[in-house]
């Protein structure tokens, strides 16, 4: 009874006077942070991770060079400059060792949307409290946004929307005021949010349904002339998105941190209208009731419909929309319509990867749906007289909540989150090579081996990172013949895969280090600017094995240089010293080697004999 004397109170008060509905956004913002603390110890994953984060150079050594280069850099067939530096912020601020405080500004990003969800929606719909409730629960609690929200390589995503709803709301309140400044800022927060993410051009049509529900004069040319900018800068925006996703540089004006372009697949027009429109039924069919999640969805599982079917909800989809502009439903036209402007560019109408659907895409067009909901909720209730409709709410907002507290757990690791993958689509050769790569990289040899080997021998895996994976496994085992073997077929597959000539060389080392400086060579000659750091350090070894001693000494220094942690480039270094008769700058060495290892018993033992050598 409190509640609703309380609702009532608020809806009794002047609406343009009235702050008490911040007090209903609390208790979501609440529960989304509840739902989501199961990711906040979650562990970086081997899954894009290791592009942004954690074998990102200029992440793991945040200085202002760094932050200059991420600028004009595109990371994973992405330019996003705004978003790589707000990961360089992290660094910066908490270092790179855990992943709790990246998820934890995913997170708080996540609530501020939230929040924004609400204050938006508020405006659009004249201040109807549960219309903007709704939108601001489902959007917070919809277990479909995990992916963007506790996966660090999707800051992208909760940095993107965070600018994107800020310019709406800015340019909302342009559209009641006239005022010109408000429209600046709203071109600037769309900068923003462009500079986050590609996906922002979809702003554009959005503005104009914001325009049809504030009832302004679309006849009016200077409806279209004040949106000249943003749709120009939504142009040149686009046109970077198709050069780097194809693996280009822009007219040489960005700088590639990767060799890769993305994976296109041969599909045929028919096909891809197939696809296209399971993606849009199953993007619908989730928000409704989301089940079966997963990081990965192959193609195949649009073949688990009928195309009829998909393609008759698509046709009902346009057809709403076309109805409600007619009948000048300008909410509903804004609720089909945003999530429609916001979901068409990930339809897979152009096939970008390998995945028909992803969970991540769905992370700003449901604010569309939400807001059709709440539209929904808020009929319900003024024509029954009851707030059984905010009551339904609060129970489909409890079990999103839940099932999205349970999910986020799920993200705890690589192999928690490709065991589910794998668990679902248990012959997709991709999860299996995934997921085998994750137990490689937690030291669990047999489990990575029985995955990958499985991938080749019986879902047809013939790839060169498959073979390198394998390769790797028996490297560690110490089974150099059969690694060499696959290293060699990997190299054989693909003469350009980076990581598998970088890894032939570190197996090479052991036994033909003149072999080793040859594919370490070629690795400081790619454009991946990961491996080429990593590469100054094996080699430097391996000159000094030749007796090289300078050109060991000059790549020492150069490793050092990039990682000025690791104990391996000093002890190197303080060998090649002794091996130059310059015995102080050994000592040196040794004493940095135990400053970083204490136990380190070569150090110590080389420490005593320079010392007793000086005396």
């Amino acid at each position: 009874m409190r509640t609703i004397n309380f609702i009532s109170h608020i809806k009794q008060e002047n609406p343009d006077k009235n702050y008490y509905y911040f007090l209903l956004l609390l208790p979501v913002l609440l529960f989304t942070f509840w739902a989501y603390t199961p990711a906040l110890d979650n562990h970086f994953l081997s899954w894009d991770d290791q592009y942004y984060v954690t074998n990102n150079p200029y992440i793991q050594q945040p200085t202002l060079e760094s932050l200059k280069t991420l600028t004009n850099q595109v990371v994973s067939l992405n330019y996003h400059p705004l978003t790589m530096m707000s990961l360089w912020a992290n660094a910066k601020l908490t270092g790179t060792l855990s992943a709790s405080p990246f998820i934890w500004t995913n997170v708080l990003l996540h609530m501020a949307n939230t929040a924004f969800a609400f204050l938006l929606t508020y405006k659009l719909s004249e201040r109807k409290w549960l219309v903007a409730l709704a939108t601001a629960a489902l959007f917070g609690l919809h277990p479909m946004h995990i992916e963007s929200v506790a996966w660090i390589s999707e800051r992208k995503d909760v940095l993107y929307t965070f600018f994107f709803l800020a310019s709406m709301y800015s340019y909302t309140q342009y559209t009641s005021d006239s005022k010109w400044q408000y429209l600046a800022l709203s071109f600037l927060l769309f900068a923003a949010s462009c500079l986050s993410k590609a996906m922002a051009v979809a702003l554009v049509p959005a503005l104009f349904l914001i325009d049809l529900i504030k009832h302004r004069n679309l006849k009016n040319t200077s409806v279209y002339i004040e949106k000249i900018p943003f749709a120009l800068l939504a142009l040149l925006i686009g046109s970077i998105a198709l050069s780097v996703q194809g693996g280009g540089d822009f007219y040489g004006l960005l700088s590639l941190s990767e060799n890769t372009a993305a994976i296109s697949m041969d599909v045929s027009f028919l096909d891809r209208i197939k696809n296209a429109a399971f993606a849009n039924y199953y993007y619908l069919k989730n928000f409704l009731l989301s089940t079966s999640f997963s990081a990965y969805h192959p193609y195949s599982l649009a073949d688990s419909l009928s195309p009829f079917f998909t393609g008759l909800t698509a046709m009902v989809l346009l057809a709403s929309i076309l109805l409600a502009y007619l009948k000048k439903e300008y909410h509903l036209l804004f609720s089909l319509g945003f999530y429609l402007a916001t979901i068409g560019l990930v339809l897979q109408l152009i096939p970008v990867g390998s995945a028909v659907v992803a969970e991540r895409y769905t992370y700003l067009p449901y604010l569309g749906l939400g807001y059709g909901v709440g539209h929904l909720l808020e009929r319900l209730s003024r024509s029954l007289g009851t707030y059984l409709p905010s009551i339904g709410l609060m129970v489909i907002s409890s079990v999103m909540g839940y099932t999205t507290y349970q999910q986020a757990d799920i993200w705890q690791d690589h192999i928690s989150l490709f065991g589910q993958a794998a668990d679902q689509y248990p012959e997709d050769p991709f999860i299996r090579k995934t997921l085998a790569s994750g137990y490689w990289k937690e030291g669990k040899l047999d489990s990575a081996q029985h995955h990958i080997q499985y991938a080749i021998d019986n879902l047809g895996l013939t790839t060169s990172p498959a073979f390198e994976l394998l390769a790797n496994c028996y490297a560690d085992k110490g089974e150099s013949r059969k690694a060499m073997a696959f290293f060699n077929e990997a190299v054989r597959i693909d003469s350009h895969n980076i990581t598998a000539r970088y890894h032939r060389g570190l197996e090479l080392l052991k036994y033909d280090p003149a072999k080793a400086i040859e594919d370490f060579n070629y690795c400081a000659n790619a454009s991946n600017e990961y491996v080429r750091s990593l590469v100054y350090g094996p080699r430097g070894r391996a000159y000094g094995l030749q007796g090289e001693y300078n050109l060991a000494l000059s790549d020492l220094n150069q490793a050092i240089r990039r990682h000025p942690n690791d104990v391996n480039g000093y002890l190197d270094r303080a060998v090649t010293y002794e091996r130059l008769s310059k015995k102080e700058l050994a000592y040196a060495d040794y004493l940095k080697v135990l400053s970083l290892d204490a136990d380190n018993t070569y150090a110590k033992e080389r420490l005593d004999i320079l010392h007793i050598d000086n005396l």
